[in-house]
């Protein structure tokens, strides 16, 4: 049961959307890995990626194994069927056209849309995860993982109108775009980063990685050489008792030096100005009467 739908839209089964169309059953003998007159193309779970139809690594059967209503049409879809993994059974994948009839072996099955607009819509919601986590639970088995076709036509889906349908799939199909584009951009960088390091590596064993040091060598300097350069006292180092003893010493023997010098000067201005220097006996005072 489908709750919380907005109001427009509508539940309904799978049955009323689509018809699914059994696959191609073949003996050995009537297959072929390579393609012959006479022969139609047929998909396999293992095509069915991300949504999308590979087209490769395909089986070539006799045409007389297809019947008319097996042959893929614009719009179709491939779903598997039956897989020993639960991660394949239910996948589906939209069948892109192609200028040859394809079809689809008996491990898969067909799914026809009854409208394009309908199909657009179907495309998306296969992919979505309450249809992967519906025939998760529908398809487990012991030992096999299948889907019945009952399983697909009493799917509960959600509808909205045809114009929402039409609005959704377009903004949806943009934003799968760009994530192609970017899955394409990443799945690039491995070759990207293996060509740098081969790069880089060819230029070490031609020479070019060292070629300003050998220059360096041929002129007599050495940039790999080791400079003393001048030792810059951290902000922490310098700390502790015995470096603020040190400060305490010199700062006294500076003040010290300083009162030395100014001693050594004072004789020299005193002569200037007419005083006696260090030694000189002093006049004697007159005393002044007092009357």
């Amino acid at each position: 049961m489908l709750d919380g739908l907005p109001a427009s839209w509508s539940a309904v089964r799978g049955g009323d959307l689509f018809e699914v169309v059994r696959g191609v059953t073949y003996a050995k003998p009537q297959a072929s890995d390579l393609p012959a007159d006479g022969r139609i193309a047929i998909y396999r779970a293992g095509n069915l990626q991300a949504g999308r139809i590979l087209d490769s690594d395909l089986v070539w059967v006799e045409s007389n194994c297809v019947s008319e209503g097996q042959i893929l049409r614009p719009g179709d879809m491939v779903v598997a069927m039956s897989s020993g993994s639960p991660e394949i059974v239910g996948k589906v994948s939209a069948y892109p056209g192609s200028p040859a009839p394809r079809s689809f072996g008996a491990f898969c099955g067909g799914i026809r849309p009854s409208t394009p607009v309908v199909a657009d819509w179907l495309r998306q919601y296969f992919q979505s995860k309450h249809y992967r986590q519906t025939v998760s639970d529908l398809a487990a088995g012991v030992n096999i993982n299948n889907l019945k076709r009952d399983h697909l036509e009493s799917l509960e889906l959600p509808l909205p109108p045809e114009a929402e349908q039409r609005r959704i799939v377009a903004k949806l199909d943009a934003l799968q775009s760009r994530t192609h584009l970017a899955r394409e951009a990443l799945a690039a960088l491995p070759a990207l980063l293996d060509h740098y390091r081969q790069s880089v590596l060819a230029a070490a064993f031609r020479g070019d990685l060292s070629k300003d040091w050998r220059m360096s060598m041929s002129s007599g300097a050495d940039p790999m050489q080791d400079r003393e350069a001048p030792r810059r006292v951290g902000r922490h180092e310098g700390c502790g008792e015995p470096a603020r003893e040190q400060r305490r010493q010199a700062g006294t023997e500076e003040r010290h030096g300083q009162r030395q010098r100014q001693s050594d000067r004072r004789p020299a201005r005193q002569f200037q100005r007419g005083e006696p220097g260090p030694g000189a006996k002093q006049p004697a005072r007159r005393a002044q009467n007092t009357a």
